[in-house]
């Protein structure tokens, strides 16, 4: 995948932007993107020769990987930045009224919290 796919794919999945910044892409005048926030980069190389991903802060390059192709560097920052749904697993019928049952004598502590309470009070 180009960069503009990686744009499309990113923005479809609902990735926040200042989570990257895509060179090319991305406007430089976009608040906290570009500006070495910690987001991750996808960039030509200084040589031009290859391209790298990198994230930065304060400046400072933290890492950074470079790749032969613009198509390996942005399968890499899809890797990377792809939400990951953990679907959440349901209770099963007996863990539910386990559930209820809990709820129910913490009710019921705090309704005899509450009378004591309010019997030392008088």
């Amino acid at each position: 995948m180009n960069r503009r796919q990686l744009k499309q794919q990113l923005v479809a999945a609902g990735v926040p932007e200042g989570n990257y910044f895509i060179v090319g892409i991305d406007s430089q005048q976009t608040p906290g993107k570009g500006g070495g926030f910690g987001e991750l980069v996808v960039a030509p190389t200084e040589d031009e020769r290859g391209w790298r991903i990198l994230t930065e802060e304060r400046g400072q390059i933290q890492r950074e990987t470079t790749f032969a192709t613009e198509d390996e560097a942005c399968d890499a920052a899809w890797a990377e930045l792809q939400p990951r749904f953990q679907p959440v697993r349901q209770r099963t019928p007996e863990e539910r009224e386990r559930a209820r049952a809990r709820a129910r004598d913490a009710v019921a502590d705090y309704e005899r919290a509450a009378e004591n309470y309010r019997s030392t009070e008088s």
